[in-house]
């Protein structure tokens, strides 16, 4: 590609990024049934201020690039002058357009449908509010960067979408984390940086409701954030009280037990043994159990194999192993 066609192309990728970032906005908060729905559209939110970030800090956010003067373009990242590079953000920004654009997408693949055909539901803008609530800086960012980008205006006439169906909505949730993740891919540092931004909001909230839902919305993707937020939700429960009988309530909160999260602790328990067990399928475990004179009991099995599988293996493995060796031949292991 020469160097015209790359800046034409670097220049196309600033509003084709704005416009994902406005078309995050068709899915209608307003529509939603409790809080499970409010958890998904929360859960949405995450994913575009993930995108947002990735893009500000790669220098898509609102810039006017002038494809002729390459001092207007200084503050984009080097690697998108890589025409490969280039061409794959466009490729996954297209992606994403297209699957908010996509209308019979949305209502077979994704489980959305037409506000104004949609069942009458109890308004609540919850997961969506507590995002805006606890990213705040970043929604003015990217509101004040859709105001200043030409395409806002042909937006505000785009349908909204109600979510009818959560189980093929969780569908266009995976879909926008892949489509993240793959951006961060091409950028690994950034995605560092994302992290951190978001866990600073996050360290910041004193809202235990936003928490809850922050911390519900990134348990699957992101379980760094989720252990942020409870972490912060831990710290909030055990703040010292306010006011003149702050140090003798202090004193005594001190010689009293810490009360303990329950539902945080199982929660963290159970994403504790879902990680031991992804990362030790496979290891072979090898043990003694017991000795009889000069015999030893002993046991060797793996992880990754369920129970009715192991319990077959083990019959048809069980022997007794005598060793080649002449100083070991008055032992035997009996291996199950």
């Amino acid at each position: 590609m020469d160097p015209l066609g790359l800046a034409i192309g670097i220049a196309g990728l600033v509003p084709l990024f704005s416009v994902c970032v406005q078309l995050f906005d068709i899915i209608d908060s307003g529509q939603t049934y409790g809080q499970d729905y409010e958890i998904l559209i929360a859960k949405v939110e995450v994913e575009r201020v993930r995108l947002f970030l990735w893009g500000e800090s790669v220098g898509l956010s609102g810039q006017d690039v002038n494809i002729l003067e390459s001092d207007s373009r200084s503050g984009l990242d080097q690697r998108l002058d890589d025409r490969r590079v280039c061409s794959a953000v466009s490729d996954v920004l297209e992606c994403m357009k297209r699957v908010f654009e996509d209308t019979d997408a949305l209502k077979r693949r994704y489980g959305l449908q037409q506000s104004a055909s949609a069942p009458a539901i109890q308004q609540s803008e919850g997961g969506r509010n507590a995002l805006k609530a606890v990213f705040k800086r970043t929604y003015e960012k990217f509101h004040s960067a859709a105001k200043a980008n030409q395409q806002n205006a042909s937006l505000k006439s785009t349908a909204k979408w109600a979510i009818v169906d959560k189980k093929h909505f969780r569908q266009l949730i995976a879909d926008l984390r892949d489509f993240n993740d793959s951006l961060s891919a091409l950028f690994p540092d950034v995605e560092d940086h994302t992290q951190v931004v978001m866990a600073a909001g996050i360290r910041a909230t004193v809202n235990t409701e936003d928490l809850r839902v922050i911390e519900q919305a990134t348990m699957d993707g992101n379980g760094d954030l989720s252990e942020v937020a409870s972490t912060r939700l831990s710290e909030i429960s055990h703040r010292e009280p306010d006011g003149p009988d702050k140090s003798e309530a202090a004193s005594v909160a001190s010689t009293l037990p810490r009360a303990v999260n329950i539902d945080n602790l199982a929660k963290q328990l159970d994403k504790l043994e879902v990680q031991l067990q992804a990362k030790n399928q496979g290891v072979l475990r090898v043990s003694i159990n017991n000795y009889f004179d000069t015999k030893y009991l002993g046991h060797v099995g793996w992880d990754g194999i369920v129970q009715d599988e192991y319990f077959i293996q083990q019959d048809r493995e069980a022997e007794f192993v005598k060793y080649p060796y002449l100083a070991w031949c008055k032992h035997s292991f009996h291996v199950l």
